[in-house]
Parts: C-alpha cells; sequence; structure tokens
C-alpha cells in the first residue's frame, strides 16, 4: 500500500477526541476508568465520559460505581438504561455480560475491550486464574474489537508484550500488574484508533482455548490424586480467596485451607514417605502442617475449622485429642 492509501486508510476512521461510555464493574476495570478519567479532564483524547453499572444490591456496590460516584461521572445502569448514538466508543473492561448488535451500533466507532489474556488464548471470564492453575509461564492483555455472537473473538487492536508469570504470584497479584498494562495500552489504542482499527487483526482460530469461571467443584482437594505441584497452583490461582478456599474433610467437617506453601527441605525431614493420601505430620519448629499428597506434601500455617486457627492451634487444640487414642490424624477428600 502506498503513502497516500495509507492516509487515506486511517482518515476515514474519525480521530480523537472521542465521546466515550465505559462499562465496568471490578478493580480489573477500575484502573483502566482512572486512567480515562485523568485524559478525560485533560480534554485532549476524551471529551466525555460516563459509566455503564451492573445493578448493585442495597448492601453492595461495585468499586467502578463509588469511583464514578465520587468524581460526579453520569452513571448508566445494564438493562435500565438507553442511550442514542451520542457516543463515539464503547470501552469494556471486565463487564461480564455479551452485547446485542444493537447496542455496538449504537455507538459510531463501535466497541473495544481490554481483556487480561494475549487472545485467543484463555478466552473467558477468569483467564488469569487459569493461567495460574495451568501452569501457564507468561500471559498479557488484549485489546479487541467487540463483535456480537460471543464472548472474546472480535478483531485484536493490539496486544502488549508478554508478561512473566512468577511462581509465586496469585491471581489477585497478577490482576493487579495486568490491570495497569491494560490501562496504559487502552490510552495508547485510542491515541492511535484510526491506525489501530485499519490494521486490526482475526484471531488465530488454532490458538483457541477458554478460561470458564471457577466453580465450587474445582475447589476440594482429591489427596490420592493431586501433585503438590496442582495444590498450590490452584491456591495461587483462586484457592487463597474467600469464595473459593481449598478444602477437604475432616472428622465430618469441611477444613479450609487459608494458607498453603512447598514444604521445605528441612519439614520433609520429618515425614514419612511411606504415609497414606491426607496423612498429616506436624513440624513443631516452624508451627506447620504437612500434608501428604499423591506425591509429596503440601505445608499449612492457617486453617478454617469452625474458626480461623493457626497450624499452632489446631495442633494442640484438636491433634492432641487424637494422639491421646493412639490414633493418627488423616484429612479425607470427601466433597461436600
Amino acid at each position: 500500500m502506498n503513502f497516500l492509501k495509507q492516509v487515506r486508510k486511517y482518515t476515514t476512521i474519525k480521530q480523537p477526541p472521542y465521546k466515550i461510555l465505559f462499562f465496568g464493574s471490578d478493580l480489573f476495570s477500575l484502573v483502566t476508568l482512572k486512567k480515562l478519567h485523568n485524559a478525560y479532564i485533560n480534554g485532549s483524547l476524551i471529551t466525555k465520559l460516563e459509566v455503564m453499572c451492573l445493578p448493585h444490591s442495597k448492601i453492595r456496590k461495585s468499586v467502578v460505581h463509588e469511583f464514578a460516584t465520587n468524581h460526579q461521572i453520569p452513571i448508566h445502569y445494564w438493562g435500565n438504561s438507553e442511550f442514542g448514538r451520542e457516543f463515539d466508543l464503547g470501552v469494556i473492561v471486565s463487564f461480564g455480560k455479551m452485547m446485542p448488535q444493537r447496542i455496538i451500533n449504537s455507538f459510531s466507532l463501535g466497541m473495544l475491550n481490554v481483556h487480561g489474556s494475549l487472545l485467543p488464548r484463555l478466552r473467558g471470564s477468569s483467564p488469569v486464574s487459569r493461567a495460574i492453575q495451568g501452569g501457564i509461564t507468561s500471559t498479557g492483555v488484549s485489546i479487541f474489537q467487540i463483535k456480537a455472537g460471543g464472548f472474546d473473538h472480535g478483531n485484536i487492536l493490539s496486544y502488549s508484550s508478554p508478561v512473566v508469570i512468577d511462581d509465586h504470584v496469585n491471581s489477585d497479584e497478577l490482576t493487579q500488574k495486568l490491570a495497569y498494562i491494560g490501562a496504559d495500552l487502552c490510552l495508547e489504542v485510542l491515541w492511535n484508533f484510526p491506525e489501530r482499527v485499519a490494521n486490526a487483526k482475526e484471531q488465530d482460530g488454532k490458538l483457541i482455548s477458554y478460561a470458564p469461571k471457577i466453580n465450587l467443584q474445582e475447589t476440594f482437594i482429591n489427596w490420592e490424586s493431586m501433585t503438590p505441584e496442582t495444590i498450590l497452583r490452584n491456591f495461587r490461582a483462586f484457592g487463597y480467596q474467600k469464595d473459593h478456599f481449598l478444602r477437604c474433610e475432616y472428622n465430618g467437617q469441611a477444613i479450609k485451607f487459608l494458607q498453603l506453601s512447598p514444604c521445605t527441605v528441612e519439614q520433609m525431614a520429618c515425614v514419612s514417605g511411606d504415609s497414606p493420601p491426607g496423612m498429616v505430620s506436624y513440624h513443631k519448629p516452624s508451627k506447620t502442617l504437612l500434608v501428604k499428597c499423591c506425591s509429596g506434601h503440601v505445608a499449612c500455617t492457617k486453617l478454617l475449622y469452625g474458626k480461623i486457627l493457626s497450624s499452632a492451634d489446631f495442633y494442640n487444640g484438636f491433634w492432641q485429642k487424637v494422639k491421646k487414642h493412639g490414633k493418627n490424624l488423616q484429612f479425607l477428600s470427601n466433597k461436600f
């Protein structure tokens, strides 16, 4: 393509500044909203900014709603709001609703989405958790054009550089890192929107993978089949979060793990290699419970068993009763 054709290709699309309606719900989306709000105050990139929120309960409002309220940003509510073509662009970040064609068409320049993976890998609502759970070594952020009829399948406007997933990072920490990368990338795309749209690329269908929402069944630990690596990846991916604590059964009740880590060499020196899965040992110097998996052990220093307990409290309060009867302590894989 020669230079004149290239210029015409870009100039057929409206240049900045833009009127934007932002769709968001959580901390990942809040970072982008803050960046957009700063650009709106400056006025050179954004001349109008309003927010679309999901309906909230009387008890809990989203962080996006709170920020919009505190900064006098006009708020719309999903399913209870009509707007005409007064916006150039819709910007979606972690909103969780499929956009019908009529809403996409209401924006003269369409809609774009900031997604926490390098699409088409990890399409879906939980790309960060699934990346950690799957042992993936790097991820990133994609910005793509919204298409009706499915999630995360529009043409790519921009990718971030790959982001290394550290062996110790959890999903909240990685999400925060990706949120700032995504927010900066979103502004870069807006500043160069005509060029980005003109050079948008289709996603490679051969690379598609999915990142569905975490379900309760995934929080159950099966000591007979799971390795320490699998359990610890699940813990970093979602198992440390209140709604998804990793759990098993002890004495007919659910026991949930609030802190899990790999065993140290010193801790491993006190366990028996031929103990059955679920068998628990106690390392007194570090006040740590060591639980046998299908191969190896995981270390626990805090758990929830009726109430929050340190491993030392659990050892002193419950294990001693078992030891008085000459029995070993074993966690079971039964699912509640």
